[in-house]
């Protein structure tokens, strides 16, 4: 009796889909680690935009932050090519810019007391606080 050296259909078929499954879990995994790097991109960008605005402005005058040219306008137009929407917002005495989370609901701002927040804070006008962080 003559024995077969090859692999039935059902075989093949089983072990597609089997192949088909993991690389689904695998993907999906990968956009969740995808969206946490875009957000800690977002975050480099939030914290590098606070030091570039007090080398840009050292005399507290944020009037035109993010005019642009300027490393805060490169640094604004960098989150959003990850796909967020950036605020900024700056008159004479303060500034502000927040911009959205790619993986979560929630904000990264920073504004010109200095701080940086990630949660549900979002810039607005403070009436005479000026933007903040709110």
């Amino acid at each position: 009796m003559k024995k077969n050296k090859g692999f039935t259909l059902l075989e093949l078929l089983v072990v597609i889909a089997i192949i088909g499954i993991l690389s689904t879990i695998v993907m999906v995994s990968l956009q969740g680690a995808r969206q946490r790097a875009q957000d800690a991109a977002i975050q480099s960008y939030i914290n590098q935009i606070r030091a570039q605005v007090l080398i840009e402005h050292p005399d507290g005058n944020y009037e035109n932050f993010d005019e642009t040219g300027t490393e805060v306008a490169n640094l604004i137009a960098n989150i959003e090519a990850t796909g967020s929407t950036v605020t900024p917002l700056g008159d004479n005495n303060t500034y502000c810019v927040s911009a959205e989370s790619i993986a979560t609901d929630n904000h990264f701002c920073v504004d010109s007391t200095g701080n940086i927040t990630d949660g549900t804070e979002t810039c607005s006008d403070a009436g005479a606080e000026g933007y903040k962080c709110n």
